[in-house]
């Protein structure tokens, strides 16, 4: 492998992640200067988000706490709701998260 690939394989590996679920593969990306012409961006404003991610997590307590000792904004603190124990946090690079542990009378 020349220099140039290796060096263009490491800026793909630092700016892609793969996530294995099931059969498919989910990869996240953030800007990279080999492809500007790809619009990857944080949003625009930290009050609007075209979309929530929702992520399950055995301890959305300690996840809540761990993500705001990282740097994230609580939206939400954690709290029981009908679906479960939920909290919603904002990133440091903007993109909008809820955390929630199933359960409760209309959990799983």
């Amino acid at each position: 492998m020349s220099q140039q690939a290796a060096s263009q394989q490491a800026a793909v590996t630092q700016a892609e992640r793969e996530v294995g679920i099931g059969d498919a593969v989910l990869m996240l990306a953030e800007a990279s200067d080999l492809w500007p012409d790809v619009p990857v961006r944080a949003p625009d404003s930290p009050e609007t988000f075209s979309h929530t991610l929702h992520l399950q997590v055995g301890d959305v307590d300690g996840t809540t706490e761990r993500a705001r000792r990282g740097g994230a904004s609580v939206e939400r603190e954690p709290g029981d709701q009908p679906y479960g124990r939920a909290a919603v946090i904002v990133d440091p690079f903007g993109h909008r998260w809820m955390l929630l542990s199933p359960g409760g009378a209309g959990g799983r």
